[in-house]
């Protein structure tokens, strides 16, 4: 039955479905990081959850944040 939803949508129906799905996966990652660091600011959640898509180097130059210091 899914099947045949993702069938009939639209391009766009498709589009803002992958969206909302990795939208969904975000908030999930940034619970588990509250959860794990109680005591984390906003751009702490934030620089950890982008920590676990980038490379450290790229943390670095982009953000000045270590994850290796930091950790995810």
């Amino acid at each position: 039955m899914m099947f045949q939803l993702w069938r009939r949508a639209t391009p766009l129906q498709r589009l803002q479905k992958v969206f909302s799905i990795g939208k969904m996966l975000n908030e999930l990652v940034r619970s588990d990081i509250r959860r794990r660091y109680p005591g984390a600011t906003a751009r702490e959640i934030e620089l950890r959850l982008a920590a676990r898509s980038l490379d450290r180097e790229t943390m670095i130059r982009a953000f000045q944040w270590d994850p290796l210091l930091h950790g995810l």
